[in-house]
């Protein structure tokens, strides 16, 4: 093989030699594979599990354990295969087991496991295929194929369902009523800048052709790569997908030395633009967005005669005049293309290139770039275009003058006209250029305005966590000095017999007051200098201080969480902490007694609401594209049970000292769930209005 990396496609069974850097996670994942009948395993779009599955677990199953191994990862349309999935799953056992023609699936399995006893794993990946391409009963079809799977259990098989992550909601949705097929779940994280760029450098030294990488230099190039938001680090996550496009593009031109090379050569000509009407860097350092942009201009390229109408369709839909990325649905993006056999041509190459990435919502698709680097080369095509169209303008304004020069001239109208009009068009063109110009000047200083501002606001939240520790630093000091004219006051008072002692303890007292007064805005930490002081009498403003004392709130501590906002915090039963849920979709365990917080999920799509059980086992979290996960805090070590509402959750509720749940959703959705998350009664109540107020709900909603 000449390039190891495979770029936008998962690594197969063939390259397991050049996959690098997820061992343990292999081991923990076959485990819970061989231990599940059915295991479902889903993560974020680019978390790389279609790669962990077919070049690692599977691989490994079979050395270990001697299992056979049956992938199946293209789900074709309905208009492609007329048996629909079941149809496809029965063609991929017979291709891989060689079994023939058979007649059924059950056909297949007996015949399959006549001829060997070996077990057999049966991977179905890239599930979200089926939830766009096929209608709800072909699929309803599909889930009662895999719920007869399942109940074969003389069989020795196991099976293993994979799906992106937003799409779990509705795939669970369909599988109400068959509670053994969601009661495992498996969460793929993303890959880290530090576990990725490690495997890359192995994977080049590895290679046929052999090229040794400077760690260095491409984690630098990979940590711009990082997910959105997160601090550059070797611990950020990435989107594999985009670091394996990166990675296979330099391998290609020969590593990081000859790329730069190659840009500083280009640069010294009159440049090739990355896209047409772009514009043409200067040499250097190649970076990640030099080397996306090239690979996006040579994936447009190669869509040959829809490259115009592909262009056409970025520059004027998926950015905005600002040069910002927003979301595009399907319909909005059939009115620049002319017909949908070519949409769906243009949308399908850019999304297997991960140029696009798409999202099912309410059973309709909606696009975006892939990367925000992907928009700028995008923007800077389109306002290069805005600026041809001005200059063509004026061209043409220039001719019109010309030939009404040569009019008036041929009519004996005097050459002073003629010369009035070349100045007028020569000032037109000049005005024109100028604007185009300030145009482009107004751009940049935007840019460089934007960028300015970002920088602030890192350095604004480094100051604003600097005061916060000189603040604390500054309230220990006081503390410290406190209680050292304690202890001298004690020493003096021993010293200086009942009469100095009296002093003594007045000079306490002023100190306690003082302490108090500068401990105004923190009634927690003030309140017991004030209970300290042996004769409040003495002082007229002590019962006042007294008195706005016990109106004030005092917290038992004061904890900072990880990172985020906070958005609900539950008490857990029996006084042992609390549980919070973040914007970001964290969800942790606070103990009451102190310490750091406990990761217990983090949920992709979001987090609605929360609840605990009565005994404080148990916690709900409910997402906001449907998603239900249930988690212990009994047993922290067991995997989170996954269920689909269908539709956001707005409201979650434990019955009084019972493990039963009660789950509430957009569009008037109810369903009660068993302590194992089986469903015991679903319902739609029509009209409802029971938002229990967590925000914009655009429709109807059941609450709990």
């Amino acid at each position: 093989m000449g390039n190891p990396f495979p770029g936008p496609q998962p690594y197969r069974s063939e390259d397991r030699a050049r996959f690098y850097g997820r061992r343990r996670l292999i081991e923990d994942l076959s485990d819970a594979v061989l231990s599940r009948r059915v295991l479902t395993v889903y993560g974020p779009s680019g978390a790389g599990k279609s790669s962990l599955l077919q070049a690692g677990v599977v691989p490994f199953v079979d050395d270990e354990w001697d299992l056979r191994c049956v992938v199946i990862d293209s789900w074709p349309s309905e208009q492609m295969m007329a048996g629909g999935p079941q149809a496809r799953l029965m063609d991929g056992l017979s291709d891989a087991l060689s079994l023939g023609e058979v007649g059924d699936l059950d056909e297949a399995l007996d015949l399959a496991f006549r001829r060997s006893d070996r077990p057999l794993l049966l991977v179905l990946d890239q599930l979200e295929q089926l939830l766009v391409n096929h209608t709800r009963e072909v699929l309803q079809a599909f889930v009662d194929v895999l719920d007869h799977l399942e109940h074969r259990r003389k069989l020795s098989l196991h099976v293993v369902l994979s799906l992106r992550e937003d799409y779990l909601g509705r795939w669970n949705g369909l599988l109400e009523g068959h509670p053994r097929l969601t009661r495992h779940g498996y969460r793929v994280p993303r890959l880290t800048v530090g576990e990725i760029t490690r495997a890359a450098v192995k994977t080049a030294a590895t290679a046929d052709r052999p090229q040794m990488w400077d760690g260095n230099r491409l984690q630098v190039l990979v940590e711009e790569m990082a997910i959105p938001g997160q601090w550059k680090s070797d611990a950020a996550e990435v989107e594999s997908a985009f670091v394996q496009i990166v990675c296979r593009v330099l391998f290609e031109r020969g590593g990081l030395d000859a790329l730069d090379e190659e840009r500083e050569e280009a640069s010294e000509t009159v440049g090739k633009r990355m896209l047409r009407g772009g514009r043409t860097r200067s040499g250097g350092q190649a970076t990640a967005r030099d080397i996306l942009e090239r690979y996006l201009n040579e994936t447009l390229d190669g869509l040959g005669n829809l490259e115009k109408e592909a262009r056409d369709l970025l520059e004027e839909v998926f950015i905005t005049r600002s040069g910002s990325r927003q979301v595009v649905s399907r319909d909005r993006a059939l009115e620049e293309v002319d017909s949908e056999v070519d949409l769906d041509r243009i949308l399908g190459v850019l999304e297997e290139t991960r140029i696009v990435r798409s999202q099912e919502h309410r059973g309709d698709r909606f696009f975006e770039l892939g990367h925000d680097w992907l928009a700028l080369p995008i923007r800077d095509a389109a306002e290069a275009k805005r600026l041809a169209i001005v200059a063509q303008r004026t061209r043409i304004k220039m001719l019109l003058a010309l030939l009404a020069v040569v009019i008036f001239a041929s009519f004996g109208v005097v050459q002073t006209v003629a010369a009035s009009l070349a100045r007028s068009a020569q000032a037109a063109a000049k005005s024109a250029e100028e604007v185009a110009l300030g145009q482009k000047n107004e751009a940049d200083a935007l840019k460089v305005k934007a960028e300015e501002e970002r920088q602030k606001a890192e350095s604004a939240k480094l100051d604003a966590l600097e005061a916060q520790q000189v603040a604390e630093d500054a309230r220990s000091q006081l503390d410290v000095a406190l209680k050292g004219a304690q202890e001298a006051a004690a020493a003096a008072a021993a010293a200086a017999g009942p009469r100095a002692a009296a002093e003594t303890r007045r000079a306490q007292d002023v100190l306690h007051l003082l302490a108090v007064r500068e401990l105004a805005g923190d009634p927690t930490r003030a309140a017991p200098f004030l209970a300290d002081v042996h004769h409040g009498d003495a002082f007229p403003f002590w019962r006042t201080e007294l008195y706005a004392m016990a109106q004030a709130p005092r917290s038992l501590s004061v904890r900072q969480a990880p990172a985020g906002t906070v958005l609900e915090a539950v008490e857990v039963a029996s006084g042992r902490g609390f549980v919070t849920a973040s914007a970001e979709g964290e969800v942790h365990f606070w103990p009451l007694e102190g310490g750091e917080p406990e990761l217990l999920h983090r949920l992709e799509e979001g987090v609605q609401t929360l609840a605990v059980s009565g005994d404080g086992e148990r916690v709900a979290v409910g997402g906001r594209a449907g998603g239900i996960v249930l988690l212990s805090l009994a047993d922290r070590g067991s995997a989170p049970i996954v269920r689909g509402l269908g539709s956001r959750v707005w409201a979650l509720a434990y019955e009084p000292g019972g493990h039963r749940l009660a789950a509430g959703g957009e569009g008037g959705q109810v369903q009660l769930l068993g302590p194992d998350g089986e469903p015991l009664f679903g319902s739609t109540h029509e009209g409802c209005d029971a938002n229990p107020g967590h925000g914009d709900s655009p429709g109807q909603a059941a609450g709990t």
